[in-house]
């Protein structure tokens, strides 16, 4: 009764947090689209940094890396 699991678990606590991501590796892409073409490139960004989800798309991540900014 006092303990949600599995799906519901899950969906409440996506309601009650904000989801973000850590970069892992020395550094990353950030890239206008989700694609790795040569011309989508916005900036990079380094290893420890964390940033806001704002959207997933299969495995790319959509982030906000600066106020109102968004990049994949």
């Amino acid at each position: 009764d006092y303990i949600l699991t599995g799906d519901a678990g899950r969906e409440k606590a996506l309601e009650d947090s904000e989801l973000v991501i850590e970069v892992q590796s020395d550094a990353l892409k950030v890239r206008s689209a989700p694609s790795t073409a040569e011309d989508n490139k916005l900036r990079a960004i380094y290893g420890g940094e964390t940033y806001p989800v704002v959207s997933v798309e299969g495995d790319w991540v959509e982030i906000e890396y600066s106020e109102e900014k968004t990049g994949w």
